[in-house]
């Protein structure tokens, strides 16, 4: 197993975007660490076995690498971490990660993810993360938000602070959990996080530019994770790195060729037949933010082929050729 040694850039999981194909275009690109999706722990122990295999799958070239395990509950965080351990499975990854940040309404009903920041909820915001250290073969670290509809965020560590030295780190996603991914994140919170506890902390939250990502290393985080960003702009962790170290930057890349490294991936592990939405979902996000990224974005949508979806790449590209050769 290894971990990151230094200051890491790292890509966020996201459920349906961090699977196989997609990180590893994000390794290539310059992510230090790379997560699996989310996964419920029912779903990990219950699922069928293609499902299952498509979750779980890992490569060595993308390690370091950490399972993201939905925080549910203790009986099944710790008949999760079991299974990984008797199918061997642990050995694909190198950390454990608990995630208490999901906003999503589906998880809440579940009373899992970022509802489990509720006051009234902590004791087993506690109990799962003494379970996970207890029981995991892996290191064990926690993505989490400043709290659900207030900020608890000191409160909740104070309940786990002897575990310091057993948590690899604590990612924090620096908004309330019902504050989803609107608004400005709570970065003046951060450097109180820091400073009030002693645990390893990584950034989260649109730490998106070379001065956001300096600052957090400057007040001592260990590393940030970008999510969303990177699904239109997976270079953004070979830029950022590149400025922080000093180096002159890569070469610039087009949409077109991060769509084309995409497929590569995806046709080597997965065949020509699968998980065509992934994809899909992937390719649409690569379109943001460009001229006319709209209305191609439109044509992906309405693509049922991985053909087609080339052909618009390739008709983006070639548009790009004649307006440069006018």
């Amino acid at each position: 197993m290894t971990l990151p040694k230094s200051f890491f850039i790292g890509l966020a999981p996201m459920v349906d975007y961090t699977y196989l194909s997609f990180r590893l275009l994000c390794r290539e690109n310059g992510a230090d660490m790379v997560f699996t999706e989310m996964i419920a722990p029912l779903g990990l122990t219950k699922a069928n076995p293609k499902a299952l295999q498509f979750l779980t799958m890992t490569v060595p070239e993308e390690r370091p690498i950490g399972i993201q395990l939905l925080a549910t509950t203790p009986l099944e965080i710790k008949n999760a971490i079991k299974f990984l351990a008797q199918n061997g499975m642990d050995e694909n990854y190198d950390v454990l990660d608990l995630n208490f940040g999901c906003p999503s309404a589906r998880m809440h009903r579940l009373n899992a993810g970022s509802l489990l920041l509720k006051r009234k909820n902590l004791d087993i915001f506690e109990e799962i993360v003494r379970v996970a250290v207890d029981y995991s073969p892996l290191p064990v670290s926690i993505k989490m938000r400043l709290g659900y509809d207030e900020i608890t965020i000191l409160a909740t560590l104070k309940k786990i602070e002897e575990l310091t030295s057993d948590l690899a780190w604590i990612t924090v996603h620096l908004r309330l959990a019902e504050e989803k991914r609107s608004g400005e994140p709570r970065y003046e919170i951060l450097p109180v996080i820091c400073e009030e506890t002693d645990f390893n902390i990584v950034a989260n939250g649109n730490f998106w530019t070379i001065d956001k990502v300096r600052w957090a290393k400057e007040i001592g985080c260990i590393g940030v994770l970008i999510g969303r960003k990177a699904r239109n702009d997976p270079d953004i962790f070979n830029r950022i790195k590149k400025t922080l170290t000093g180096r002159k930057s890569l070469a610039e890349y087009s949409r077109t060729f991060f769509y084309r490294r995409l497929l590569y991936y995806h046709f080597r592990y997965f065949g020509e037949g699968k998980y065509f939405l992934y994809v899909k979902r992937i390719a649409t996000e690569l379109l943001k933010g460009i001229p006319e990224g709209k209305q191609y974005r439109q044509k992906v949508q309405k693509s049922s082929s991985f053909k087609e979806i080339t052909d618009i790449f390739n008709e983006l590209d070639q548009k790009k050729e004649n307006v440069m050769n006018e």
